[in-house]
């Protein structure tokens, strides 16, 4: 299940100029994402801002250490809270990938939530991965 870790990885290694082959075993690109309804919690977004919606990475952090019972791993939640807008900017303005932001959707207190629809579906043609290849059971 090709999340879209693993697809906006291979986006950036292509664009440094490196070449990155991604493995699927399903016939279509549909990872933890499809799970969530395509959400990805994000916050300080610019879509965020043009609607006048306050939110920072200490509150999505601290979601995201309620949600796990303050199990995580502190520096890497900051981390990806805080690389989480200027990833999906990255997305929508460099491969015009979509996305729409969910006002009135709230998990504990965020504040705000982008979704895409399918984002595996929405990140794979970007990839040449619009068709997959059939698979074989490798020895």
């Amino acid at each position: 299940m090709a999340a879209p870790c693993v697809l906006t990885t291979a986006l950036t290694l292509r664009d440094a100029g490196i070449a990155a082959l991604v493995l699927e075993r399903d016939t279509q690109p549909a990872g933890s994402t499809v799970l969530s309804s395509g959400f990805i919690p994000t916050c300080r977004t610019r879509w965020q801002a043009e609607r006048g919606i306050e939110d920072d990475v200490e509150l999505m952090a601290g979601d995201i250490q309620t949600q796990a019972r303050q199990l995580a791993d502190s520096a890497i939640v900051y981390l990806c809270c805080w690389r989480s807008a200027p990833t999906l900017e990255w997305l929508a303005a460099t491969h015009g990938i979509p996305f729409n932001l969910i006002e009135d959707y709230r998990q504990a207190e965020a504040a705000g939530t982008v979704k895409t629809a399918g984002s595996e579906a929405a990140l794979a043609p970007h990839l040449g991965l619009s068709e997959a290849v059939p698979s074989r059971t490798l020895a």
